[in-house]
């Protein structure tokens, strides 16, 4: 029993000499980890340049005047009709009764054209007939003529495939006078075909505006066409289609389009597109960029000095001007105190402005500033009180 009780301290001294020895060989860091625990770690704040920042927006307002004006000299395009002639009877007079009826007939499967078009011209007739048109056994036209009447009809590609193309002309018997005979007097009967040549499908040119006028609200466009035809054209601004339809020889045209749908940048395009047998030449294209009426708008900030900013005689307002849509000063009002610093628009420059501002003016705690412009409208990202 001795023997053991005198064992016991033998090893706690072994293994407390063996705890020191680790402690002492071990890295500091550990050793005091260890020792007194993870005491966790302090981070210096990043250092900053300003007392205080923030993002304005758009400020001021707008009275609708014109921003900008661009000319674009000519545009033109061409996709011109040739027409031919492929079938004409000329001073015809045909009969019908109650049991037949005089006709004339085209062959069309040949004619290989874009379209075809059947021109009736009457001169007088005899009791009341009508002008039936047929491809083949379907009836496409059936009407009562009228003496000096001129009747047109378009042939579609379309119309042949789906009725046939055997094209029939007829003096149709009309009424109950089973007895009576009726006529027809064609001054010409003609059957024309149309093609189409694209000589020069669209026309396009580039136009450019200043920064300030790129967010114009309303833009006009005013031309009159040199040379113009019966068939339809469209006027694109950036691929934005603002007219389409028929436009007539030197007859003015004025067009109203909303800024925000045709994407205005700095660089833009117009673009002219003709349709089947268009041709046109539009010269002195004048483009107007307008800015629309818009109400006040401004904005408050709320900050705070430290005593030792107050210590000096000014401190900077700095803020970066991103956009101009009507030229105009900026206002900084301090409401606290009733002073009111003014940058005039002509010292304003897209980008980092810098004003500097009395601290006789300000205080240490809630400086109420206004920010707004009253002959323009102006947009301002970032504001910083340094």
């Amino acid at each position: 029993m001795r023997r053991a009780q005198t064992a016991v301290p033998a090893v706690l001294l072994t293994v407390m000499a063996l705890i020191i020895w680790y402690v002492l060989w071990i890295y500091p860091e550990q050793r005091y980890e260890l020792l007194f625990g993870d005491q966790g770690t302090t981070e210096t704040p990043a250092t900053v340049d300003y007392y205080y920042s923030t993002i304005i927006g758009e400020i001021g307002q707008s009275s609708g005047e014109l921003l900008d004006t661009q000319v674009v000299s000519n545009l033109s395009v061409s996709y011109p009709e040739t027409k031919t002639v492929i079938s004409k009877f000329e001073s015809q007079i045909m009969s019908a009764n109650f049991l037949a009826s005089e006709h004339k007939t085209v062959d069309l499967s040949n004619a290989d054209a874009d379209k075809l078009n059947l021109l009736v011209k009457t001169t007088s007739i005899t009791g009341n007939p009508k002008l039936k048109v047929a491809m083949n056994n379907t009836l496409i036209y059936d009407a009562e003529l009228i003496p000096s009447s001129t009747t047109s009809m378009d042939i579609t590609t379309s119309m042949i495939n789906n009725y046939g193309s055997i094209l029939r002309i007829t003096c149709g018997f009309n009424g109950w006078q089973i007895w009576a005979v009726q006529q027809c007097g064609f001054e010409t009967i003609e059957v024309s075909k149309y093609v189409y040549a694209p000589v020069h499908l669209s026309d396009s040119d580039v136009f450019y505006l200043q920064p300030f006028s790129e967010n114009a609200e309303l833009m006009n466009i005013l031309f009159t066409p040199g040379e113009a035809n019966n068939f339809p054209v469209q006027l694109l601004i950036n691929g934005v289609e603002v007219y389409e339809g028929l436009l007539k020889q030197a007859e003015p045209v004025t067009l109203s389009v909303d800024g925000d749908d045709i994407n205005l940048g700095i660089d833009n395009n117009i673009t002219l597109i003709a349709g089947e047998g268009a041709e046109y030449e539009l010269s002195n294209i004048l483009m107007r960029f307008y800015s629309l009426p818009s109400g006040m708008a401004a904005k408050y900030v709320v900050f705070d000095l430290p005593e030792s900013a107050l210590s000096d005689d000014t401190v900077n307002f700095e803020f970066e001007l991103s956009g101009i849509v009507e030229p105009g000063d900026v206002i900084f009002e301090i409401l606290n105190t009733g002073a009111k610093y003014t940058v005039p628009s002509e010292e304003l420059v897209i980008g980092n402005n810098v004003l500097g501002v009395y601290t006789d003016d300000l205080e240490e705690t809630g400086n109420n500033v206004k920010i707004y412009s009253t002959t323009g409208r102006l947009i301002i990202n970032e504001f910083k009180v340094k």
